[in-house]
């Protein structure tokens, strides 16, 4: 159900583009989810909301080759296009994650698509070179994800404290610093004199 919707979301922003390139009206069905695009003498092609038809390498090509020119509704028409496709193979290849999660990383792709779009040979296929972006974003997302788990600890319950003096009883104050004192005084002189210019 969410990925015919996600379908229809990127088809409808493909055929637009088509529609407006082509001066054509574009009409929804009411029989599913698809769209008739009727052409200025009266020819009449339906397009399915599946996406491996509707949004083909060939027709991606075009629109990155437009969007590459400096057309703006080509570019949203290609990123529109593409969004639903990227989420579901991030939902497929990292189906541990929460749906923020996937969002993030889909946005990290979509990023990155613009930031390295002029890199986009049009006479290549476009989808091997959008796989690479995906997958580099997953590899780059694990990595972050391992540097976190090896330096952060998730703690469930913490002590409750206060930097407001007030809250804190003198005696702790007075042993907290007394503690720090002696801990100053067993370091080697150079570590001791650092500390102690920092005062």
């Amino acid at each position: 159900r969410e990925r015919g919707r996600d379908d229809v979301t990127g088809l409808h922003g493909i055929s637009l583009w088509i529609a407006r390139r082509a001066s054509i009206g574009v009409r929804p069905r009411h029989d599913g989810p698809s769209q008739e695009v009727f052409g200025g003498e009266g020819q009449k092609v339906t397009m399915t909301c599946a996406m491996s038809d509707a949004t083909s390498d060939e027709l991606l090509r075009e629109l990155m080759r437009a969007a590459q020119d400096g057309d703006a509704e080509a570019y949203q028409a290609l990123l529109t296009g593409i969004t639903p496709r990227v989420r579901r193979l991030i939902r497929a290849r990292r189906a541990f994650l929460d749906a923020a999660d996937i969002e993030d990383l889909v946005q990290d792709v979509l990023l990155s698509v613009h930031a390295v779009r002029h890199t986009y040979d049009p006479t290549r296929p476009f989808f091997p070179w959008l796989l690479a972006i995906v997958r580099n974003r997953l590899v780059d997302a694990a990595r972050r994800y391992g540097r976190r788990r090896g330096r952060e600890l998730a703690v469930e319950d913490l002590d409750v404290t206060f930097a407001d003096l007030t809250a804190n009883t003198t005696d702790e104050r007075m042993a907290d610093i007394e503690a720090l004192a002696q801990a100053i005084q067993r370091l080697p002189p150079g570590q001791r004199q650092a500390i102690e210019l920092l005062k």
